[in-house]
């Protein structure tokens, strides 16, 4: 008389049963989503918000660029920082 393996049947269904998990955000797609602002947004806030240095995140721009989608540096004013956005009008649109 063979064994029954019960616990086979078991994971079988539970792998079924679940959900696919929502697959996560990348960094660069919340890096574009960040860029999207209508005022844009600054080095800084981009290496608070996604937790990189601030070269990380100019090189990050730089590999934007590179892929075709339109980053525009937008003239700094008097005390704030240069800042950033997609500019949809220009370029290939980002995904």
């Amino acid at each position: 008389m063979e064994p029954t393996n019960t616990a086979e049947p078991r994971a079988r269904k539970l792998r079924s049963s679940t959900q696919p998990a929502e697959k996560p955000r990348s960094k660069k797609d919340q890096l574009v989503e960040l860029l999207r602002a209508r005022g844009g947004t600054d080095v800084r806030a981009l290496s608070d918000n996604l937790g990189w240095q601030p070269h990380t995140v100019r090189a990050a721009l730089t590999g934007l660029r590179k892929a075709g989608i339109a980053v525009e540096k937008m003239p700094a004013r008097d005390g704030e920082l240069t800042r950033y956005r997609i500019n949809a009008k220009r370029g290939r649109s980002a995904q």
